[in-house]
Protein backbone atom coordinates (compact mmCIF):
# COMPACT_ATOMS: atom_id res chain seq x y z
CA UNK A 1 0.00 0.00 0.00
CA UNK A 2 2.81 2.36 1.07
CA UNK A 3 4.80 1.66 -1.90
CA UNK A 4 1.76 2.09 -4.07
CA UNK A 5 1.52 5.76 -2.75
CA UNK A 6 4.85 6.41 -3.06
CA UNK A 7 4.45 5.20 -7.21
CA UNK A 8 1.80 7.66 -7.01
CA UNK A 9 3.10 10.58 -5.88
CA UNK A 10 6.04 10.18 -7.90
CA UNK A 11 4.22 10.55 -10.96
CA UNK A 12 1.99 13.61 -9.74
CA UNK A 13 5.63 15.22 -8.86
CA UNK A 14 6.71 14.16 -12.47
CA UNK A 15 4.10 15.84 -14.51
CA UNK A 16 3.97 19.01 -12.04
CA UNK A 17 7.71 19.15 -13.38
CA UNK A 18 6.59 18.57 -16.81
CA UNK A 19 3.89 21.02 -16.77
CA UNK A 20 6.12 24.08 -15.52
CA UNK A 21 9.19 23.38 -17.64
CA UNK A 22 6.59 23.51 -20.37
CA UNK A 23 5.23 26.66 -19.19
CA UNK A 24 9.09 28.00 -18.81
CA UNK A 25 9.91 26.82 -22.79
CA UNK A 26 6.86 28.96 -23.77
CA UNK A 27 7.59 31.90 -21.34
CA UNK A 28 11.07 31.85 -22.86
CA UNK A 29 9.58 31.33 -26.50
CA UNK A 30 7.61 34.59 -26.29
CA UNK A 31 10.49 36.61 -24.88
CA UNK A 32 12.71 35.64 -27.81
CA UNK A 33 9.92 35.93 -30.12
CA UNK A 34 9.34 39.30 -28.53
CA UNK A 35 13.32 40.23 -28.32
CA UNK A 36 13.37 39.05 -32.26
CA UNK A 37 10.27 41.89 -32.88
CA UNK A 38 12.15 44.66 -31.39
CA UNK A 39 15.53 43.91 -32.89
CA UNK A 40 14.61 42.93 -36.17
CA UNK A 41 12.58 46.38 -36.64
CA UNK A 42 15.62 48.26 -35.17
CA UNK A 43 13.65 49.72 -32.34
CA UNK A 44 14.74 51.51 -30.09
CA UNK A 45 12.85 50.19 -26.27
CA UNK A 46 13.75 49.57 -22.86
CA UNK A 47 13.20 46.09 -21.41
CA UNK A 48 11.72 45.66 -18.45
CA UNK A 49 10.79 42.13 -17.43
CA UNK A 50 9.35 40.32 -19.90
CA UNK A 51 8.36 43.62 -22.05
CA UNK A 52 9.37 46.53 -23.72
CA UNK A 53 8.62 50.49 -23.48
CA UNK A 54 9.76 53.35 -24.87
CA UNK A 55 8.94 57.07 -24.14
CA UNK A 56 9.47 60.19 -26.46
CA UNK A 57 11.90 62.48 -24.65
CA UNK A 58 10.21 65.18 -25.97
CA UNK A 59 7.15 64.50 -24.14
CA UNK A 60 8.63 64.59 -21.03
CA UNK A 61 7.95 67.83 -19.38
CA UNK A 62 10.49 68.74 -16.38
CA UNK A 63 7.69 68.68 -13.36
CA UNK A 64 6.46 65.05 -15.17
CA UNK A 65 9.44 63.60 -14.60
CA UNK A 66 8.68 63.50 -11.05
CA UNK A 67 4.77 62.42 -11.32
CA UNK A 68 4.28 58.61 -11.92
CA UNK A 69 1.17 56.48 -11.23
CA UNK A 70 1.14 53.68 -8.95
CA UNK A 71 -0.99 50.35 -8.37
CA UNK A 72 -3.69 52.87 -6.56
CA UNK A 73 -4.18 55.86 -9.10
CA UNK A 74 -6.22 56.15 -11.58
CA UNK A 75 -5.46 57.62 -15.08
CA UNK A 76 -6.19 59.83 -17.69
CA UNK A 77 -5.21 58.58 -21.13
CA UNK A 78 -5.28 57.86 -24.59
CA UNK A 79 -4.51 54.46 -25.98
CA UNK A 80 -4.11 53.06 -29.79
CA UNK A 81 -3.41 48.86 -29.77
CA UNK A 82 -2.01 47.52 -32.96
CA UNK A 83 -0.82 44.01 -34.04
CA UNK A 84 3.13 43.56 -35.36
CA UNK A 85 1.11 43.57 -38.46
CA UNK A 86 -0.04 47.04 -38.15
CA UNK A 87 -4.07 45.85 -37.71
CA UNK A 88 -5.55 48.59 -35.09
CA UNK A 89 -7.87 46.83 -32.94
CA UNK A 90 -8.86 50.00 -31.06
CA UNK A 91 -8.01 53.80 -30.72
CA UNK A 92 -9.62 56.27 -28.02
CA UNK A 93 -9.56 58.89 -29.87
CA UNK A 94 -11.43 57.35 -32.83
CA UNK A 95 -14.23 56.81 -30.04
CA UNK A 96 -15.15 60.18 -29.36
CA UNK A 97 -12.14 61.67 -28.20
CA UNK A 98 -12.45 61.59 -24.30
CA UNK A 99 -9.65 59.99 -23.14
CA UNK A 100 -9.88 56.60 -21.50
CA UNK A 101 -10.20 56.22 -17.46
CA UNK A 102 -8.35 53.43 -16.00
CA UNK A 103 -7.84 52.38 -12.61
CA UNK A 104 -4.40 50.68 -12.47
CA UNK A 105 -5.89 48.57 -10.03
CA UNK A 106 -8.71 47.34 -12.12
CA UNK A 107 -8.75 44.38 -14.35
CA UNK A 108 -6.46 45.28 -17.24
CA UNK A 109 -3.90 42.91 -18.90
CA UNK A 110 -0.94 42.40 -17.11
CA UNK A 111 1.23 44.37 -19.59
CA UNK A 112 -0.80 47.26 -19.02
CA UNK A 113 -0.92 47.09 -15.41
CA UNK A 114 2.75 47.11 -15.42
CA UNK A 115 3.63 49.03 -18.06
CA UNK A 116 1.37 51.95 -17.71
CA UNK A 117 3.40 53.00 -14.31
CA UNK A 118 6.72 53.69 -15.96
CA UNK A 119 4.82 56.72 -18.36
CA UNK A 120 4.83 59.90 -16.10
CA UNK A 121 2.06 62.21 -16.71
CA UNK A 122 2.21 64.30 -20.06
CA UNK A 123 4.69 61.73 -21.51
CA UNK A 124 3.29 59.76 -24.81
CA UNK A 125 5.43 56.54 -25.90
CA UNK A 126 4.77 52.71 -26.67
CA UNK A 127 4.51 49.53 -24.65
CA UNK A 128 5.80 46.22 -26.31
CA UNK A 129 3.56 43.32 -24.65
CA UNK A 130 4.10 39.81 -24.99
CA UNK A 131 1.14 37.23 -25.22
CA UNK A 132 1.49 36.30 -21.62
CA UNK A 133 0.99 39.87 -20.31
CA UNK A 134 -1.78 40.16 -22.93
CA UNK A 135 -4.53 38.02 -24.41
CA UNK A 136 -2.37 34.76 -23.78
CA UNK A 137 -3.53 31.52 -25.96
CA UNK A 138 -7.13 32.78 -25.77
CA UNK A 139 -6.45 35.32 -28.24
CA UNK A 140 -9.83 37.93 -28.29
CA UNK A 141 -12.17 37.44 -30.68
CA UNK A 142 -14.40 40.56 -30.29
CA UNK A 143 -10.97 42.82 -31.26
CA UNK A 144 -9.64 40.07 -33.63
CA UNK A 145 -6.47 39.60 -31.45
CA UNK A 146 -5.44 36.19 -32.40
CA UNK A 147 -3.86 33.51 -29.96
CA UNK A 148 -0.27 33.81 -28.68
CA UNK A 149 -0.43 37.74 -30.06
CA UNK A 150 2.44 40.79 -29.52
CA UNK A 151 0.45 43.41 -28.51
CA UNK A 152 1.89 47.08 -29.28
CA UNK A 153 -0.01 50.07 -27.25
CA UNK A 154 0.58 53.75 -28.36
CA UNK A 155 0.50 55.37 -24.74
CA UNK A 156 -0.73 58.82 -24.30
CA UNK A 157 -0.76 59.85 -20.15
CA UNK A 158 -2.43 62.68 -20.10
CA UNK A 159 -3.13 62.71 -16.11
CA UNK A 160 -2.89 61.22 -12.85
CA UNK A 161 -5.43 61.32 -10.03
CA UNK A 162 -4.66 59.98 -6.63
CA UNK A 163 -7.57 57.93 -6.61
CA UNK A 164 -11.59 57.46 -7.87
CA UNK A 165 -12.63 60.29 -5.27
CA UNK A 166 -10.42 62.53 -6.07
CA UNK A 167 -10.44 61.78 -10.30
CA UNK A 168 -14.61 62.70 -9.50
CA UNK A 169 -13.87 65.61 -7.06
CA UNK A 170 -11.77 67.72 -9.99
CA UNK A 171 -14.72 66.72 -12.78
CA UNK A 172 -17.50 67.19 -10.74
CA UNK A 173 -15.74 71.01 -9.13
CA UNK A 174 -15.14 72.11 -12.93
CA UNK A 175 -18.26 71.34 -13.98
CA UNK A 176 -19.88 73.14 -10.97
CA UNK A 177 -17.50 76.41 -12.26
CA UNK A 178 -18.23 75.92 -15.62
CA UNK A 179 -22.23 75.59 -15.41
CA UNK A 180 -22.17 78.36 -12.40
CA UNK A 181 -24.31 76.60 -10.33
CA UNK A 182 -24.29 75.57 -7.19
CA UNK A 183 -26.04 72.44 -4.65
CA UNK A 184 -28.85 73.16 -2.23
CA UNK A 185 -27.71 70.40 -0.43
CA UNK A 186 -24.63 67.85 -0.68
CA UNK A 187 -25.82 64.75 0.93
CA UNK A 188 -22.50 62.76 1.98
CA UNK A 189 -20.52 63.04 -1.66
CA UNK A 190 -23.43 63.77 -4.01
CA UNK A 191 -24.71 67.33 -4.89
CA UNK A 192 -28.33 67.67 -4.76
CA UNK A 193 -30.66 70.64 -6.96
CA UNK A 194 -33.84 70.83 -5.80
CA UNK A 195 -37.03 72.01 -8.37
CA UNK A 196 -39.68 70.79 -6.04
CA UNK A 197 -39.35 68.92 -2.95
CA UNK A 198 -42.71 67.35 -2.97
CA UNK A 199 -45.02 66.09 -0.68
CA UNK A 200 -45.35 65.20 2.71
CA UNK A 201 -44.74 61.49 2.30
CA UNK A 202 -40.93 60.10 1.63
CA UNK A 203 -38.89 57.21 1.03
CA UNK A 204 -36.57 55.90 3.36
CA UNK A 205 -33.27 53.77 1.85
CA UNK A 206 -35.52 50.49 1.78
CA UNK A 207 -38.38 51.63 -0.08
CA UNK A 208 -39.24 50.82 -3.59
CA UNK A 209 -39.85 53.88 -5.76
CA UNK A 210 -40.76 54.68 -9.36
CA UNK A 211 -39.47 57.08 -11.21
CA UNK A 212 -39.17 58.98 -14.46
CA UNK A 213 -35.84 60.11 -14.80
CA UNK A 214 -32.67 60.54 -17.42
CA UNK A 215 -28.99 60.27 -16.66
CA UNK A 216 -25.98 61.47 -18.38
CA UNK A 217 -22.54 62.42 -18.11
CA UNK A 218 -20.58 65.64 -17.50
CA UNK A 219 -20.33 66.17 -20.61
CA UNK A 220 -24.00 66.34 -21.18
CA UNK A 221 -24.45 63.09 -23.54
CA UNK A 222 -27.71 61.41 -22.89
CA UNK A 223 -27.15 58.32 -21.73
CA UNK A 224 -29.84 55.84 -20.02
CA UNK A 225 -34.03 57.85 -19.98
CA UNK A 226 -36.95 56.83 -18.48
CA UNK A 227 -39.84 58.88 -19.38
CA UNK A 228 -43.24 59.19 -17.43
CA UNK A 229 -44.50 57.06 -19.74
CA UNK A 230 -41.86 54.33 -19.61
CA UNK A 231 -41.22 55.10 -15.72
CA UNK A 232 -39.08 53.03 -13.72
CA UNK A 233 -39.24 51.25 -10.00
CA UNK A 234 -36.29 50.99 -8.23
CA UNK A 235 -35.85 49.27 -4.83
CA UNK A 236 -33.49 51.53 -3.19
CA UNK A 237 -32.20 48.93 -1.07
CA UNK A 238 -30.09 47.25 -3.55
CA UNK A 239 -29.79 50.28 -5.89
CA UNK A 240 -26.84 52.85 -5.76
CA UNK A 241 -25.91 54.44 -2.88
CA UNK A 242 -26.12 57.81 -4.87
CA UNK A 243 -30.28 57.24 -4.87
CA UNK A 244 -30.65 55.66 -1.87
CA UNK A 245 -28.56 58.40 -0.01
CA UNK A 246 -30.26 61.19 -1.46
CA UNK A 247 -33.82 60.56 -2.70
CA UNK A 248 -35.20 60.45 0.97
CA UNK A 249 -34.76 64.30 0.94
CA UNK A 250 -38.14 64.08 -1.66
CA UNK A 251 -41.37 63.14 -1.27
CA UNK A 252 -44.52 62.18 -4.04
CA UNK A 253 -43.85 64.11 -7.05
CA UNK A 254 -40.72 66.05 -6.30
CA UNK A 255 -38.42 66.85 -8.63
CA UNK A 256 -34.76 67.34 -8.49
CA UNK A 257 -31.29 66.75 -9.94
CA UNK A 258 -28.52 64.90 -8.52
CA UNK A 259 -24.76 64.64 -9.43
CA UNK A 260 -23.49 61.67 -8.07
CA UNK A 261 -19.93 60.91 -8.26
CA UNK A 262 -19.10 57.61 -9.55
CA UNK A 263 -17.91 56.11 -6.35
CA UNK A 264 -21.54 56.50 -5.18
CA UNK A 265 -22.99 55.13 -8.80
CA UNK A 266 -21.29 52.31 -10.85
CA UNK A 267 -17.73 52.91 -9.78
CA UNK A 268 -14.66 51.36 -12.00
CA UNK A 269 -16.80 48.46 -14.17
CA UNK A 270 -19.92 50.85 -14.90
CA UNK A 271 -22.43 48.86 -16.87
CA UNK A 272 -23.71 47.88 -20.56
CA UNK A 273 -24.51 51.93 -20.92
CA UNK A 274 -22.39 53.70 -18.24
CA UNK A 275 -18.45 53.27 -18.57
CA UNK A 276 -16.87 53.28 -15.25
CA UNK A 277 -15.80 56.03 -13.41
CA UNK A 278 -18.74 58.04 -14.84
CA UNK A 279 -20.03 61.08 -12.60
CA UNK A 280 -23.24 60.59 -13.28
CA UNK A 281 -26.39 63.56 -13.91
CA UNK A 282 -29.70 62.20 -12.67
CA UNK A 283 -32.59 64.13 -13.35
CA UNK A 284 -35.62 63.15 -11.84
CA UNK A 285 -39.27 63.16 -10.88
CA UNK A 286 -40.37 60.90 -8.00
CA UNK A 287 -43.66 59.38 -9.23
CA UNK A 288 -44.79 57.21 -6.56
CA UNK A 289 -43.75 54.81 -3.19
CA UNK A 290 -44.61 51.22 -3.19
CA UNK A 291 -43.24 50.49 -0.08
Amino acid sequence: MQRRIYFQLLIVTILIQLIAACGESASVAERTLLEEYIQSNRISAIKNGSFYYSIDSSSLAIDSLQVFPTRSNVVATHLKGSLTDGLVFGDSKNDNGDPLILGLSTNLIDGLQQGLKLFPKHSSGKLYIPPSLAYGDFGDIIRDIPVAAIIIYDVEMLNIYLNETAYNDTLIKSYLSDQQIKPDSIISSIQVFIKSIGGSLHPDDNSIVVLSYTISNLQGDLLVEFNENMRDTIDLDVSISGLSDALPLFGTEGEGTLLIPSEEAYGPKGTDKIPGYTPLVFEFKLLDILE
